[in-house]
């Protein structure tokens, strides 16, 4: 009796969610948007998404723009959002995408972006499991599957760190293959009451992990010591910055620690803050906060890896400025690209970004947001475009609201 009940309230969301669609559909008018060329390439536009909120009258509805139109998420039934499928965040990654179309089988019960790794001949997906269970020896699990491309061959390794750390987490960072030998990236987090006394402090480790891909065997296991913990009044907070595209292969990982003053009547200042290169196929990790400062960059802002090029973005609502960073050269590659808000035609410059060699601009001018492509090499514009109405402007009663609400993202 229970399979059939199970049956029937399935068959009651179903419809409920169909009727929900149709009807939130009927009802409300959802004008449509897109984002149209100005000048340049079409094709430089096209990987292009500009969100934002949407008012018409005292409603507001999330929309997302592309070139192709148009789509508003909360206009999704509960039926199309429960079956459209899971990994949303997989599914937005191009790299991750092409991997699930492919491979369907290899993916099952995947999904940390952060584990993959692909060239043309491998794809490797290798995760790791903190296991602290009472009356057991803690320890570290590395569960690392392969995929030869050419063959069609997969093999599953789990190899077995053992750690008397007490850790409270761990996670992968980045995954890569340097000759035969995989490496994965790892940070650990770990209880510790060496920071000055203060019990509840975490400390954080990074591990490279390096493993035989043909046997399995734990190769190295490269413990990374990033800034000092000994310091009166200060704590320690780091990032990593990955990869552009995050199953593609890198020789480099690259971690940003801050020097931060305790936290006293909620206020926290930076003290100091420090850039690291780790290279796979040496093991060396390199300061490079000196090295960049000789070569004119005093200021990291928002910092991108593709490859072995590093580039950094700042920018503010009336100027941004892009620098590119050789880690193996320790030079500039070529001169800053830098233009004002003016230069652009914008009143407002919202953010920047950076993918596969090109900037990526989005700012507004008399409410309409605008987009530019450029080339980072050499700043050369490629594309402009605008968030346009389909339709006759006459008819839209819909505005945007552009205080703080803009965002872009890029496709591919």
């Amino acid at each position: 009796m229970r399979r059939y009940w199970i049956s029937i309230v399935l068959s009651a969301f179903i419809i409920v969610g169909l009727g929900t669609y149709y009807v939130y559909g009927a009802v409300v008018d959802f004008p449509g948007y897109k984002i149209s060329k100005v000048s340049g390439d079409v094709n430089e536009g096209s990987k292009i998404s500009v969100q934002g909120n949407f008012a018409n009258g005292g409603r507001y509805q999330l929309l997302i723009a592309t070139a192709e139109g148009s789509d508003y998420p909360n206009r999704r039934s509960a039926y199309s959002q429960f079956f459209s499928g899971t990994r949303p965040w997989m599914n937005d990654q191009a790299d991750i995408r092409q991997i699930l179309n492919d491979h369907r089988s290899f993916m099952r019960s995947k999904g940390n972006i952060n584990s993959f790794y692909k060239d043309d001949e491998w794809i490797i997906y290798a995760d790791a499991v903190f296991n602290n269970a009472f009356g057991v020896k803690s320890e570290i699990v590395l569960s690392i599957d392969t995929l030869n491309q050419t063959s069609g061959v997969v093999k599953h390794y789990e190899t077995i760190v053992e750690d008397p750390m007490d850790y409270s987490q761990i996670f992968v960072e980045d995954v890569q293959l340097i000759g035969e030998q995989i490496h994965m990236f790892i940070g650990q987090h770990s209880k510790t009451n060496q920071n000055k006394g203060n019990s509840n402090s975490s400390k954080v480790e990074y591990h490279d992990y390096v493993v035989d891909m043909n046997s399995g065997a734990l190769m190295n296991n490269i413990s990374l010591a990033l800034g000092d913990n000994t310091k009166d009044n200060v704590e320690l907070f780091d990032r990593s910055i990955m990869n552009t595209i995050y199953s593609a292969p890198s020789d480099h990982a690259i971690l940003i620690v801050y020097d931060e003053q305790k936290r006293v009547n909620d206020y926290m200042g930076i003290i100091d803050e420090h850039l690291y290169s780790y290279a796979y196929k040496t093991g060396v990790l390199t300061d490079l906060s000196d090295t960049m400062l000789k070569a004119g960059i005093d200021d990291i802002g928002d910092i991108r890896l593709d490859g072995h090029i590093l580039t950094i973005l700042n920018y503010e609502e009336d100027f941004i400025k892009l620098s590119r960073y050789n880690i193996d050269t320790e030079k500039v590659t070529n001169e800053d690209i830098s233009l004002s808000a003016q230069q652009l035609g914008a009143e407002k410059i919202i953010m920047g970004t950076t993918k596969n060699n090109k900037l990526y601009i989005l700012f507004y001018k008399n409410d309409i947001p605008k987009v530019a492509v450029l080339d980072a090499t050499n700043g050369a514009i490629l594309y402009t475009g605008e968030v346009v109405y389909e339709g006759e402007a006459s008819e839209s009663k819909w505005t945007m609201n552009t205080e703080g609400r803009l965002y872009m993202q890029i496709a591919d």
